[in-house]
């Protein structure tokens, strides 16, 4: 019944969200953008750094290990670029720049994230004095092969919880592609070794950039919340190869960030609801892995402990009983709460209709390639979480890129 509940509370706020709330007291003048750079594609790069510069903000490139032609292309933009000679990760790079940011605001974009035309407007409009971090919402540049369908499903999926969140005061998390902060609450943070040189278990670790900054925000008493209307851009990965390894490394930095959470207090310093959203989404996945073995096992279980006949019509009522509706005993009488489990299979499956239903109303347009393409996503996102539970502590390198 949780389920249920979970199913239509996101559902119905992400379809009566109304993105209302503005502060026009700010201008460009006021942010600085930061962007770290790290062997991206040049016409990637390049889309990158010119919507940049269409925000009319001061903007600083710096070059992890790379030089040409990122150099080149910020230079020519009006932007400052710094080379790093040895590569050291996006972290230190970001703090690089962040060094030289005295502006009241500091956007941290990525190297393939596209910004609108109104991205630093939009994301400024948001800052209201008790807001100290703010998102935009990722699409999916569509390069027609499965995985963007994929990655534009799980985003598109994932908005209606953002939605929900917000309206009820913190929005889940901020975008590493593309995150503004309050220079005076993160600055400090970001040139920390804390934050250059993050460790998990007493071992270095890499990842979460975004949920670490995320909670520092949210520890300092400021809300972090988005602007639906700024619609930012990013390249997807090109196989569901890399798409997994993606999924993968994304879940070990949200079990890490759950647990920390949960132990520094942050969690529910966020709120209620944030706190209740956080560990559902968590152990949805390990709620279904049970659910999963829980009825495989009741279905099998008069074939190995009672000697039923395998036959078409008995394997067909087993199904029936066990994965249509969840079965009682197991045994040749009849389940007296079978229509009551049946009926909370509907209401479930209604849930999942509602949900659905806001998860398209978020799609402009291929719904229907989208939606079957997001199949083969959920049962990836599905597998890469418990995957990334089992493997949580491994640091690695970034699996992508």
């Amino acid at each position: 019944m949780a389920s249920i509940g979970y199913y239509l509370v996101n559902s119905i706020d992400s379809l009566y969200y109304i993105d209302d709330s503005t502060n026009a007291q700010h201008s460009k003048d006021d942010v600085t953008i930061v962007m770290a750079v790290y062997n991206e594609d040049p016409d990637m790069f390049q889309s990158s750094i010119r919507a940049v510069k269409e925000q009319g903000c001061r903007f600083i490139v710096v070059g992890d290990s790379s030089l040409e032609p990122y150099r080149s292309m910020t230079e020519e933009l009006g932007g400052e670029f710094i080379h790093k000679e040895a590569r050291e990760g996006k972290r230190k790079s970001i703090a690089v720049g962040m060094k030289l940011v005295e502006t009241e605001f500091v956007l941290i974009v990525d190297s393939d994230t596209i910004l609108p035309g109104n991205g630093v407007t939009g994301l400024l409009s948001k800052f209201t004095p008790e807001v100290g971090g703010v998102s935009g919402v990722i699409k999916i540049i569509n390069e027609g092969n499965p995985a963007s369908y994929s990655a534009e499903f799980t985003e598109r999926a994932r908005e209606v919880i953002l939605k929900s969140t917000a309206k009820r005061g913190n929005t889940l998390t901020l975008d590493g592609a593309c995150m503004m902060f309050r220079t005076s609450v993160v600055k400090d943070f970001i040139l920390s070794k804390e934050f250059t040189e993050p460790r998990f278990l007493g071992r270095p670790g890499k990842l979460g950039d975004d949920r670490q900054l995320t909670g520092v925000v949210i520890n300092k008493g400021f809300r972090i919340t988005r602007n639906f209307n700024v619609i930012v851009y990013t390249r997807p990965q090109k196989t569901y190869r890399n798409y997994f390894k993606q999924q993968v490394r994304w879940s070990r930095a949200g079990w890490r960030f759950l647990f920390r959470y949960i132990r520094d207090g942050t969690l529910f310093k966020a709120g209620k609801f944030y706190a209740f959203e956080f560990l559902f989404i968590s152990v949805l996945p390990l709620s279904f892995l049970a659910l999963i073995f829980t009825k495989s096992y009741f279905f099998i279980h008069p074939f190995l402990f009672h000697s039923t006949p395998l036959s078409f019509s008995v394997l067909f009522d087993r199904f029936i009983r066990v994965f249509i509706a969840v079965p009682g005993f197991v045994n040749n009488h009849i389940d007296p709460f079978f229509e009551i489990r049946t009926l909370v299979e509907i209401l479930n499956f209604v849930g999942v209709g509602i949900y659905a239903a806001a998860v398209s109303s978020n799609m402009l347009v291929n719904r229907l390639k989208t939606f079957a393409y997001g199949s083969i996503a959920l049962l990836i996102l599905f597998v890469a979480n418990i995957w990334g539970l089992m493997t949580f502590w491994k640091q690695g390198s970034w699996l992508t890129r």
